[in-house]
Order: structure tokens, then sequence, then C-alpha cells
């Protein structure tokens, strides 16, 4: 709209509204009230859109990994609760069952890690506020990445109801590996991420990773992703339950209290051995 017609209808005359096509027959104030209003309707607007920057997401993460000498693939299940002001939270499920909770409180810079199965939990404080967004599973960073950088085109298929339109991109790097391992270097590694056509946001993200000429295989299938999510802050704080003993991380990760720490980080909890106690 040209700035003399916006003039024209800011002081409302009956020649303005006509060049605008707003009404065949008006009165001088009438188009004052429909600025007005469109003005109204802008600010909100723009309140919804700043609202939305501190709302959150949740989904479901599913992870299956082969491992030479394992007797079966290790299968776990994430469910992932995020939010940008506030913090993150993740639980670990084993066969049904939550194994290990974790907790990240922005407000007090804390990280609580509970192994529900030996009942013990580590606790550990860093910088406080928002985690860089790599480490809180939100995918739309990487989607955007891969969207600037070269990916294949998989088409429009629908899924879980909605219209979703994919991309196939390559990975690179090594495997984690715990501190008693070394790195292992990737095979192939491939992302594809399907994305609702009508809001651009991940419904489905698939990766797949091969090492050692096939003989390990990890695939993870992130979904049921909720976004626009408002999250009550108390969602992010650990209550730490009396029958739960404070254990030294470093230890932990060392594979202490009789290996515990280093079944917990891979797969199902174990239990400390007997006559060895978790510190406080």
């Amino acid at each position: 709209m040209s700035k003399p017609v916006v003039r024209l209808a800011m002081a409302a005359t009956v020649v303005g509204a006509v060049a605008l096509g707003l009404f065949e027959r008006i009165v001088p104030c009438q188009s004052g009230v429909v600025r007005a209003e469109e003005k109204k309707d802008e600010k909100k607007k723009k309140q919804e859109k700043e609202k939305e920057v501190g709302l959150g997401f949740t989904c479901r993460q599913r992870q299956t990994q082969t491992q030479p000498g394992a007797p079966k693939p290790i299968e776990t299940t994430i469910t992932i609760r995020h939010s940008p002001q506030y913090g993150f939270r993740i639980d670990t499920h084993y066969q049904g069952k939550t194994g290990m909770s974790k907790y990240f409180d922005y407000a007090e810079g804390t990280t609580v890690t509970f192994f529900h199965t030996g009942k013990i939990y580590t606790r550990s404080t860093g910088p406080k506020g928002p985690r860089p967004v790599e480490q809180t599973y939100d995918p739309r960073p990487r989607l955007k990445k891969a969207l600037a950088a070269e990916h294949k085109k998989l088409g429009r298929r629908m899924i879980e109801g909605v219209e979703a339109e994919g991309i196939e991109v390559p990975l690179h790097g090594v495997m984690g590996a715990s501190n008693t391992q070394a790195p292992i270097a990737v095979d192939s590694a491939v992302a594809r991420f399907w994305s609702s056509v009508e809001t651009g946001c991940p419904i489905l993200v698939e990766e797949t990773m091969v090492a050692l000429n096939g003989a390990v295989r990890v695939n993870t299938i992130r979904d049921q992703f909720r976004w626009n999510v408002r999250f009550d802050p108390n969602e992010f704080k650990a209550e730490i339950p009396a029958d739960y003993q404070l254990v030294d991380e470093q230890q932990l990760r060392r594979g202490g209290l009789g290996g515990f720490g280093q079944r917990s980080m891979s797969g199902p909890a174990g239990t400390p051995r007997s006559g060895r106690k978790a510190r406080r």
C-alpha cells in the first residue's frame, strides 16, 4: 500500500476509503475504526509470536544397537521434554521400565541424573542459562543446516495423518564410545528428515550408522513430536527420593561401584556389588 493511500486511510477520508476499495459508502470515522482494529490484530499476532519463542517441544527416541558379541540388539526408548526457558529432561526406558532420568535446570545451572535400578544419582553444577541447542535434542538446527547443504530429496508421504516432505543427508564423524574404548570409525551414516509441508516442523527423524564392516549398527528413530508446548518450570527441577544415594560422577564414568556406572551408560542398569556402598 502506498504512503499516500495509508495517510488517506488514517485520516479517514472518503476518497481514501474508495481508493482502497474498502467500502461503497461510509462515514469518515469508520475507516479509523478499521485501522485501529488492524493495529490491534497486528499487535496480538506479534505478542503471540513472542510467546512462541519461549515454547518448547516433546518427542520420543527409539534406538537399536547391534554390537559384536552381544546376544541380541540393545533397544532403548527415550522421552524428551525441552523448554528453551527452563531446561530439558530425558527419561531412558529399558524393557518397559525407566532406568535413567536426567534433569537440566537452567535457572540453577544443575544437572541431576538418576539411575533408578541402583537407587543412586549424580549431581553437577555448571553455568546458568540455556545449553547450546545441539545438546537439547532439538532437530531444527540440524535440519536447517541440512537444507542449506547438499541433500537428496525424498518426495512426500503421509506420516501420522500429516503430509510430510523428506530429505536425506550424509553424516560424518565417529560413533560415541565410553572412556574405556577407542572411538569407532563409521563406515556409513545417513540421516533422513521428514517435515510437515504446512509448518516446516520435523515430524520424523531417522538415522542409520554402520561401522566395523557392518558388525556395529545403530538405528535411531525420533518421532511423536509435539511443538509449541508450554511447560511448568518445576518439571525440570529434580526431587531427590529419600532412599537414593549421591555418587561421584567421575567414579561412575570410570566404571566404579562394581561396574554399575558403565552398564548404566550403555545398557540396562545393574546393581552395585554387595559390600561396596555408594558414597553420598
